[in-house]
């Protein structure tokens, strides 16, 4: 496939994926409103140095971690995209100290949890940062609680993680394998988000494996060696 394809007029958008894949228009449009913050986090990430956006916001969240200016405006992006898709019930997010729950025409069926800007330390020194998130669907008709989100991973119904980097790539699965889209902002449409490979997986014949030293308790290198084999637990022993 050439590096810039233009006159491909059948490549899928993330939309048009979803929508061709699992014919269901609410996930489309919440799908759609993390596109959009997303790129709105791309942008501000490329653009921290320049709009000031390095260093710290001065407060701390919930877990304890230090919040930077570009985490509070990477949740607001990912907040404000999700209420305004009228489709989310219940959103859950590393910086807010509470669910946030959805009332009267802003209300809808999934609920979302989501990290806005994972690694946020890392973008003063031009290091890959990351928004991750996993959806579910409210099983009850009563009001939005945090109940309808405390639930088993097997009951997602997609999740992903957006890398910003050298380009940004969304990373998504919708419990029918793995799908890696990439943003080509040499579109200026709204949908540029395109598909790049379906079906993604890791190739189990070629194995590595790193943990840091202060993380090898002895729990993580069981874990491993179950995981892994005898090929890694080696590899980690020889760097431990």
């Amino acid at each position: 496939m050439s590096s810039d394809n233009v006159v491909d007029a059948t490549r899928d958008t993330l939309s048009s994926y979803i929508m061709t894949t699992t014919r269901d228009r609410d996930l489309a449009l919440v799908m759609t409103a993390m596109e959009v913050a997303c790129k709105n986090i791309a942008r501000a990430v490329r653009k921290a140095g320049i709009a000031g956006l390095f260093g710290l916001a001065g407060t701390r969240n919930k877990s304890g971690d230090v919040v930077k200016k570009l985490d509070l405006l990477s949740n607001l992006f990912v907040i404000n995209a999700l209420k305004k898709s009228g489709v989310c019930a219940v959103l859950v997010s590393e910086e807010e100290p509470e669910p946030l729950l959805m009332e009267g025409n802003e209300q809808g069926r999934f609920c979302v949890a989501f990290d806005p800007l994972d690694g946020s330390s890392n973008v003063d020194c031009n290091v890959s940062t990351g928004t991750i998130f996993s959806i579910f669907e409210k099983k009850t008709f009563q009001p939005p609680s945090a109940k309808d989100i405390l639930r088993p991973g097997k009951e997602i119904v997609a999740a992903g993680y957006c890398m910003y980097g050298s380009a940004t790539e969304l990373v998504v699965t919708f419990r029918r394998g793995v799908e890696r889209f990439c943003l080509d902002p040499s579109l200026v449409s709204y949908n540029n988000i395109i598909l790049l490979y379906k079906n993604c997986y890791v190739n189990t014949s070629f194995i590595s494996c790193g943990i840091f030293r202060e993380n090898s308790s002895t729990s993580a290198r069981r874990f491993v060696y179950l995981k892994m084999g005898r090929q890694c637990i080696r590899a980690m022993r020889e760097t431990i």
